[in-house]
């Protein structure tokens, strides 16, 4: 994946970090994957949650990847009047 580099917070101005969490169902089993941006101080959070996995119940790589590419794109939009 290209590095990509994050914009600081937009509310308080301190460093973003990015997250892949898995989400587990009600029967321990994988169900889900939670991509995110966060702040670090203030905790405002942009995320997506990736749940198309194949049949052995495994996430693409390149899904996980392209939404990650996706959440940061989000998280680094700012409307020109901010």
């Amino acid at each position: 994946m290209p590095e990509i580099k994050l914009k600081p917070c937009p509310f308080c101005g301190n460093e973003a970090i990015t997250r892949i969490k898995p989400i587990r169902g009600a029967f321990s089993e994988l169900d889900d994957i939670e991509v995110s941006v966060s702040c670090s101080e203030c905790y405002v959070e942009k995320c997506r949650v990736l749940s198309e996995c194949n049949d052995s119940g495994v996430f693409s790589f390149s899904d996980v990847e392209k939404t990650m590419e996706n959440v940061i794109a989000d998280w680094n939009r700012r409307t020109d009047n901010v």
